[in-house]
């Protein structure tokens, strides 16, 4: 995946959908075209507009406060005080974003 003609890294795909992480640097409020490769084929380039955003991580207790859900990386067990994550586990952070 291009973004302009920056490649993004790939976190994740499958027949339907890219997961890609666009860099820190970019720009915010400035218009790009996003076009996916595969192999030498290139789509029609989307035209998109990179903007801020504010995420914010979901919460155990659904109110936004208190422990986050941060998952470790069995998918099940929450990263908290008693289970923390270990020194270089990956674990994921349920969260949402908006534009400002």
């Amino acid at each position: 995946m291009l973004l302009g003609n920056q490649p993004l890294p790939i976190l994740y795909t499958s027949a339907g959908q890219l997961n890609v992480q666009v860099p820190y640097g970019v720009p915010v409020n400035t218009q790009y075209q996003l076009t996916v490769q595969h192999g030498s084929t290139l789509s029609l380039p989307e035209s998109l507009v990179v903007a801020a955003a504010q995420p914010g991580i979901f919460t155990v207790n659904l109110s936004g406060t208190g422990q986050g859900v941060i998952m470790k990386s069995d998918g099940v067990t929450l990263a908290q005080p008693g289970t923390p994550a270990s020194i270089g586990e990956t674990v994921v952070i349920y969260c949402t974003g908006w534009e400002p």
